[in-house]
């Protein structure tokens, strides 16, 4: 892997900042995103490796393991994950640019000028609505 500033800062540290999956995406109810096996396939094998997913589901690790020039295998017992699988395997790569936090020492009462432009806050609904009365079992209007 190419050691930069995401590298050092995101990649070989101990906690990533990778965005879940949004929902829908996929037809399974719990994926996660290209990056989590990206990351794991590329600092710990090498191209013409094999990539052993023993729980395929929709075959995420698998795309990635093929994008990546690994070989794979997949075990999944539900079929309609299969069929999914072998659509996604065909499809390209989509890893999401990675976001970096940055940290910095910055002495005490100093003031630090916002990096982002601010913006207008969002305007407020003066009605307020009444709580609906609930009933319990038992119980009568």
């Amino acid at each position: 892997m190419e050691i930069d500033s995401v590298f050092t800062k995101d990649i070989a540290n101990n906690v990533w900042h990778i965005a879940p999956v949004p929902p829908g995406q996929l037809n399974h109810p719990c994926p996660f995103p290209e990056e989590i096996p990206y990351r794991i396939i590329s600092l710990y094998s090498y191209p013409g490796d094999l990539v052993l997913d023993p729980f395929a589901g929709v075959g995420t690790t698998l795309k990635v393991a093929e994008a990546l020039g690994r070989d794979w295998v997949g075990y999944e017992t539900k079929e309609a994950y299969v069929k999914e699988a072998k659509k996604l395997i065909e499809e390209p790569l989509r890893v999401r640019e990675q976001l970096v936090v940055e940290f910095a020492k910055i002495p005490r009462g100093v003031r630090v000028p916002a990096k982002n432009p601010p913006r207008v806050p969002f305007p407020r609904s003066r009605k307020r609505s009444r709580p609906q009365k609930m009933l319990f079992p038992g119980e009568f209007t």
